[in-house]
């Protein structure tokens, strides 16, 4: 994969959420790394570590993992192919929890140093990128109200509502199928159910024909039905362009 094919899902994500002029987006992106592989389980970002440059996510997908003293995990977020998942380090420099590869993937990293001086170049950039994290933090609200509220069927079908349209935005979705390789334990550490919870969940999931899940591609068979079960509402997702 070459950087500017890989960087395409970022265009697309940030045009969808933004107005930009002219050479905003170039001026960013010319000082991106080379993509670099890593490998299911890599620990990208280390929880308390102070981050000089920020990743771009280009290929598979990324975790935010909260560490707990006795090594116990949970995932607050999957990050997918256009995201941007440390971008407040360049801010707030050390890190409160660990970046993770869910799968294999590549990444470009962004020095802070060359963020500084495009979003003191260009203030209209600078809204849009932290236009990025404020989704962030939005999706973290939507996930504890999963996590606390909703029933395991809700969890369930709340997070492929949610995969469903974050895979739109950057052109992994067609006709509301999506490929999605992650293993019913990582589902389990994503929505604080047990591998056998999650087993039972997804069957009946598919017994009530709202989605099929098979060999990592998921297919939804029944938008509105899932949207029901979910009580999904995108606004967090804030899929409408800004104004610039």
């Amino acid at each position: 994969m070459d950087t500017a094919a890989g960087l395409g899902r970022f265009r697309l994500k940030m045009d969808r959420r933004g107005v930009f002029a002219p050479g905003e987006l170039d001026a960013l992106l010319e000082g991106c790394s080379a993509p670099k592989p890593f490998a299911k389980g890599t620990e990208l970002v280390a929880q308390e570590s102070r981050p000089r440059e920020s990743i771009i996510l280009l290929e598979g997908f990324l975790s935010r993992v909260s560490i707990m003293s006795d090594g116990a995990q949970q995932i607050t977020e999957v990050h997918v192919p256009g995201d941007t998942p440390d971008l407040h380090s360049f801010i707030l420099r050390r890190m409160d929890h660990s970046i993770m590869g869910l799968t294999a993937g590549r990444i470009s990293n962004v020095p802070h140093e060359h963020l500084r001086r495009v979003t003191d170049r260009f203030p209209n950039l600078t809204r849009n990128l932290w236009r990025n994290t404020l989704v962030d933090a939005a999706i973290h609200r939507q996930w504890i109200v999963s996590l606390s509220r909703r029933s395991a069927h809700g969890r369930f079908a709340h997070f492929l509502c949610e995969m469903a349209l974050r895979f739109n935005v950057v052109g992994l979705q067609q006709n509301l199928a999506f490929d999605l390789p992650l293993g019913q334990t990582q589902i389990g550490e994503i929505l604080g159910l047990s591998r056998s919870h999650v087993n039972l969940t997804l069957q009946a999931l598919r017994k009530a024909k709202l989605v099929d899940w098979t060999d990592g591609r998921v297919t939804i068979q029944d938008w509105d039905g899932l949207v029901e079960a979910a009580e999904f509402d995108p606004t967090y997702l804030q899929l409408e362009r800004a104004e610039a």
